[in-house]
């Protein structure tokens, strides 16, 4: 009989944890947190005003009439300039860097435009490495 009992209640405690669970999943859930983070915006890049001899190599490299070159605002120009000469400075030789603007879609015209007036104007401490290369 005891067993008989205890058979009987398995039924019983199965369907009171069901019954539990269903009023479990009825009940609301709770709102989710939301957090609003104010927009800063981003603090306006005030540029330097582009020194004379910087003028003067954009104007030498459109002087040169590249089509290529005409999608490219004064400083674009001269950061590229500058980026010839921060591979000279990093110890690249004159191939090298020709290897380099190659690889960033530079052509015979392009290279002719940028490197030497580039070193001339901006890194003069690195002519004479043009005498290494075929740049």
């Amino acid at each position: 009989m005891k067993i008989a009992l205890k058979m009987a209640a398995v039924p019983v405690a199965a369907l009171a944890l069901a019954g539990c669970t269903v009023a479990t999943e009825g009940a609301p859930s709770p709102e989710p947190t939301v957090v609003v983070t104010p927009y800063t915006p981003v603090p306006e890049v005030t540029l330097e005003p582009l020194t004379d001899a910087e003028v003067a190599l954009a104007t030498q490299v459109r002087n040169v009439a590249i089509d290529d070159l005409n999608r490219f605002s004064d400083r674009e120009i001269i950061d590229m300039g500058w980026g010839i000469c921060n591979l000279f400075d990093n110890g690249l030789t004159a191939i090298e860097v020709e290897d380099v603007l190659r690889q960033g879609r530079f052509n015979d015209a392009m290279l002719a435009a940028f490197v030497e007036p580039s070193l001339t104007v901006l890194c003069p401490e690195h002519v004479e490495k043009l005498d290494d290369g075929t740049v």
